[in-house]
């Protein structure tokens, strides 16, 4: 996050002050709490995924925080609160944390730099009668889309990654400023479809196509972003200013030492039934019938839909996506019992085998494959970008960095930190991303952070005839 110059030398002071404030959006009206009022306040930014292949991952950010409540005014069950009935989930909530800045000359007063942490939405409110504080759980917007269905999205042709997160975010009702996708998203894809389930289930099986995260800014924005590559440091921390301690573990079992990609080679197959409905009651009038599910996976195009064995009835409606379909049907006699048919061309698929083995790595830790299996992944050369990056990682056993530090409130997990100081088990200086970050506010600030080394692929790259070297592509 951009800050000012004067906000990174008051961040590395020895002393430090912080302000803390947040808005909430009670139904009769905003609210801002400060100060006193706001005892602590914990953000958990996360990008990183519980499987074993580091590529692609969708993940909700939590907030948290506890006011005073020795007059109970934050109780959901006091009646003579002014805020009974408007404690409840779903309520707005935009947290800051300011850093104060001290004056640039004699004789000026100190000036507040503030950072937000996020648009958030309570998910629980717990005002215990045991405490005097009251401790609100809120999630930002990921959260409530994830468990939702996937729309009715139609099999997209020659479309990209990109395209595709765009349209599925327009179909969740997002606006296009509500979202963000990266430049690096326009992977190839020549039949994009996405499954039944729900949009948590669709996010990842993009995400991990696109080898990418999605999660969401400190402005409420959906962002989605490369994880190939590596970015400028937006800042550079020591032991004598941000660092309380860092380790580099070596994680010997999380080591792989061959990348297996099955990637896809779809086409739209030849004409042919692709639904049969059977014994439909149809009564007079109009009816509807939602989300038919499809015979097989992906329906690339529906070309007719016809009523069997009727005369006065008739398809007045449909529409379909790639795994269901919807119709209307008008009935203008007696009610009755009917069949419908509809012809289509499915999309076929034919899956091609990558793989990618380090001999350096097979030699010292044996034949270890992670296996990544993905149907949006549809070109051999990007398979092999993908596979030269995630074997450069996965063969590392020493990737992953954990950091105690003072904490900085502008820094998020799509930010690159350089760390200038070495340790017994950190070679410095070395570039790392948080994958997880756990910002802590209690009258001071501090942060537990989980980073990695960035995911790069690399090549064999000819310097001089004769001369090879092992050097990250260009993406």
């Amino acid at each position: 996050m951009i800050t000012s110059q004067r906000y990174k030398d008051a961040i590395r002071a020895d002393s430090r002050k912080f302000i803390c404030r947040i808005e909430v959006d009670f139904p009769a009206g905003t609210e801002e709490f400060t100060g006193d009022q706001i005892t602590k306040m914990s953000l958990l930014e996360e990008s990183k995924g519980e499987s074993d292949n580091p590529m692609g991952l969708v993940t909700s950010n939590e907030f948290r925080f506890s006011i005073e409540n020795s007059d109970r005014r934050f109780s959901p069950s006091n009646e003579s609160s002014p805020y009974y009935g408007e404690i409840r989930p779903g309520i707005k909530v935009r947290p800051y944390i300011g850093l104060i800045l001290p004056p640039e000359e004699e004789g000026e007063e100190e000036t507040i730099e503030e950072i937000p942490l996020g648009v958030f939405w309570v998910n629980d409110w717990q005002a215990l009668s045991t405490s005097i504080e009251a401790t609100v759980v809120c999630y930002d917007r990921l959260y409530s889309l994830l468990p939702q269905e996937v729309p009715m999205l139609p099999v997209f042709p020659n479309t990209t990654i990109g395209q595709m997160f765009v349209s599925l975010f327009r179909a969740l009702g997002l606006n296009d400023n509500e979202f963000y996708i990266g430049s690096r998203l326009n992977i190839p894809v020549r039949l994009g479809w996405l499954p039944r389930g729900k949009v948590g289930q669709a996010l990842n099986l993009l995400a991990v196509a696109g080898s990418c995260t999605v999660s969401v800014n400190r402005n409420g924005v959906v962002e989605v972003r490369s994880m190939l590559g590596i970015g400028l440091p937006t800042t550079s921390w020591t032991d004598s200013d941000m660092i309380f301690s860092v380790h580099n573990p070596q994680r010997y079992r999380d080591v792989f030492s061959s990348i297996s990609i099955g990637y896809a080679l779809p086409g739209v197959g030849e004409s042919e039934t692709i639904l049969n409905i059977k014994d439909i009651d149809l009564p007079n009038g109009l009816t509807r019938i939602e989300n038919i599910p499809f015979r097989q996976s992906a329906i690339a195009r529906v070309e007719s839909v016809e009523l069997i064995g009727v005369t006065e009835a008739f398809i007045n409606d449909f529409k379909y996506g790639a795994t269901s379909m919807s119709l209307e049907i008008i009935n203008p006699g007696e009610g009755r019992k009917v069949d419908v048919r509809v012809i289509g061309r499915p999309v076929s698929v034919n899956v091609s085998d990558l793989s990618l083995d380090d001999s350096v790595a097979v030699a010292e830790y044996g034949k270890k494959v992670l296996r990544i299996e993905n149907f949006l992944i549809q070109s051999e050369r990007f398979a092999r970008t993908y596979a030269s990056a995630l074997i450069a990682y996965v063969k590392n056993p020493k990737t992953t960095f954990s950091i105690e530090s003072r904490g900085d409130q502008s820094v998020t997990t799509t930010d690159y930190i350089e760390i200038l100081s070495p340790s017994d088990s950190v070679d410095a200086p070395i570039v790392v991303q948080p994958i997880r970050m756990s910002l802590d506010f209690e009258g001071g600030l501090q942060a537990s952070i989980e980073a990695r080394l960035p995911i790069v692929p690399l090549y064999w790259t000819m310097i001089s005839p004769g001369l090879y070297a092992y050097t990250q592509a260009r993406i």
